[in-house]
């Protein structure tokens, strides 16, 4: 290997660490911002109660793929904003 190509095979391994490094600072950030969201929505919960649930369909709360859904421990839907249609149902 001359030494271009050892700076070639440098160069390529430094992109990739850094890509790989761009990624996991990308999905860390991701969880952060889901637990600051989940942890926003319990504390509504625990304040107001099941009043709070209605909040939930708001843009606020609702956007896109990013929704906040509480089901029962028997399978009941209590909030779903993609299909409010069929909250209070057993969907087991």
């Amino acid at each position: 290997m001359d030494k271009l190509e050892g700076i070639i095979f440098i160069i390529i391994v430094l992109v990739a660490f850094s890509g790989f490094t761009y990624q996991e600072t990308q999905i860390n950030e991701k969880k952060d911002d889901l637990l600051i969201y989940v942890n926003a929505a319990v504390m509504l919960i625990e304040n107001e109660g099941p009043g709070a649930f209605s909040q939930f369909y708001t843009p606020e709360w609702f956007k896109g793929d990013k929704y906040i859904f509480i089901w029962r421990m028997d399978g009941v839907r209590l909030v779903y904003p993609p299909e409010p249609e069929k909250i209070n149902q057993d969907i087991e």
